[in-house]
């Protein structure tokens, strides 16, 4: 059974090896590199499954060339058709395992899908999670795999486990659907990142230079196996990889440092013209040669304080810039990631007034002590320990919850939907359940104002970005839209974000367009 005769590749490489004195079947992706959750498996030739037990030991091992993201994936394909079109999968994925210590990816441990529609990138999208688990498991480690199968009904063990990890209890495709039995190999869940031309070369002030024509063709000026420094600007997608940069952005508390260019500009938020001036001296006065700068709105007045913090940001980019230089191989790495959650946010609220953070982590605790001691301006701020979960504590799993429903109900009996597709994000306003009062034009403005407060709310929490159109309730008063464009513009001041309210268009339609507010990686 277990010779390479046995079976058929299917966008794989099949051979067979010794390990541990032991005769082993070694299957090894070759097809499909750039795609995830595919048809790519070594698959039993004259087998026909429908119901039983599938039980196999399995041992996953990374290549020396896979990338930083690769993830091991090993699994079971079952009732695989003939022409390869469609089947059933249970897989694991071991770096994500015991020895993982984010709590994102621990939470993607295990997995069933069904080819070719509903895989992890589908489940993902429609925020299903009931066909994964965490898993107790490394590489290079024997693993113990059993599918129980039943019509409809899958059941998943682990290690001899006499407890389930995953029970599927209406399967995808066809309960009558038979077929061949496989071994499911694949390396992560990521796609090729993709970078501009624009992104390769010298960074301009695109500002002052709208009508910049790029003539170059990306072929000439990177090769294969050049070596870059890049930076994440946007995250992958189903339909997309990341998009990466070769210009740097390292956000600090009073400026965005960004190397290797001289463009220095201020926050649209501070207007005063004199500030500009006097912080673009101040900055151009202590930055690094070859070194610009976005100054940010929490500089406004401040002086000592920027050029310590100029200090600190060149200090962390040196330091990169050493690591990267030093590092000789051209196989992709991480080699830095941005401070942790609750220091951007610290960051981020240090120039409002923050009197006390509460942690229910003592490792996260210690790290943000140590962390303030090189903060005066956090000398006050108070952190306290919790044994409880501050999740339950502080009820914030239903306000969690709440921030991703569609509707969002307004206190007078109005409401708001929210939908996002891929040109935009929708926001439609309703008069709901409030319909009191004599004169109409009192309640739809009543409405479209509790709606403007709610929806800049909801923009900040859900870090909407792109471009937002708002139907609002049509308004039969003179003078209401001005009121309603007004407000909406003095909400979004509370906003960190870049927001550019439009106005209404001809189909009066209020447009807006708002920067994501995202975590940077290089």
């Amino acid at each position: 059974m277990i010779n390479k005769e046995n079976w058929k590749e299917n966008y794989t490489h099949i051979s067979n090896e010794v390990i541990d004195n032991e005769k082993v079947l070694r299957v090894v992706k070759s097809g499909k590199i750039n795609e995830y959750d595919e048809n790519t498996y070594a698959k039993l030739v004259d087998s026909s499954f429908h119901n039983g037990i599938i039980e196999v030991k399995m041992l996953s091992r990374l290549l020396k060339e896979a990338p930083d993201f690769a993830r091991g994936f090993i699994g079971i394909a079952y009732r695989i058709h003939e022409d390869d079109t469609k089947f059933e999968s249970f897989y694991v994925r071991p770096t994500n395992g015991r020895q993982c210590d984010d709590p994102v990816r621990k939470q993607h441990g295990c997995q069933y899908f069904s080819y070719p529609t509903y895989t992890f990138a589908y489940f993902r999208e429609h925020d299903i999670t009931k066909y994964e688990n965490q898993v107790d498991i490394d590489l290079n480690e024997w693993i113990s795999l059993k599918a129980v199968i039943e019509d409809e009904k899958a059941i998943f063990y682990l290690n001899d486990d006499l407890q389930p990890l995953l029970v599927v209890d209406q399967m995808i495709h066809d309960k009558s659907m038979r077929g061949n039995i496989g071994f499911f190999v694949d390396i992560g869940t990521e796609k090729n990142s993709y970078i501009y031309v624009k992104d390769i070369l010298p960074k301009v002030d695109e500002k002052n230079n709208k009508d910049l024509q790029i003539k170059e063709k990306i072929e000439d000026i990177i090769k294969i196996n050049d070596k870059l420094l890049v930076q994440v600007q946007k995250d992958s997608n189903e339909q997309k990889g990341a998009r990466i940069s070769t210009h740097i952005k390292l956000p600090s508390k009073y400026i965005v440092l960004m190397p290797n260019t001289s463009i220095i500009t201020v926050s649209q938020k501070i207007t005063d013209k004199k500030e500009q001036e006097r912080l673009i001296k101040l900055v151009k006065d202590n930055l690094s040669p070859n070194n610009g700068a976005v100054i940010r709105t929490s500089a406004n007045g401040k002086t000592e304080e920027i050029i310590e913090d100029i200090k600190n940001i060149e200090k962390k980019w040196n330091s990169i810039n050493e690591t990267y230089k030093k590092e000789k191989s051209n196989k992709p790495k991480l080699i830095y990631k941005t401070d942790g959650i609750v220091e951007k946010i610290l960051i981020d609220l240090s120039c409002k007034k923050l009197e006390k953070v509460v942690f229910d982590d003592k490792e996260e605790l210690e790290k943000i002590k140590k962390y303030i001691m090189q903060n005066k301006e956090f000398d006050n701020l108070k952190l306290e320990f919790s044994n409880s979960d501050i999740l339950e504590t502080y009820d914030l799993k239903k306000q969690i919850e709440k921030s991703e429903h569609r509707k969002v109900w307004l206190k007078c009996g109005g409401f708001i939907t929210i939908d996002k597709t891929e040109a935009l994000t929708a926001i439609d306003v309703n008069t709901g359940k409030f319909t009191t009062g004599k004169n109409l034009s009192d309640v739809i403005y009543k409405v479209n104002s509790e709606a403007t407060i709610e929806i800049a709310k909801q923009i900040r929490l859900r870090d909407i970005g792109g471009i937002i159109i708002i139907d609002y309730i049509d308004m039969l008063r003179e003078g209401d839209k001005e009121k309603i464009e007004n407000l909406l513009k003095q909400e979004l001041k509370e906003d960190r974000a870049k927001t550019q309210v439009e106005g209404f268009t001809k189909l009066d339609l209020m447009e807006l367009t708002r920067k994501h507010i995202c975590s940077h990686k290089g």
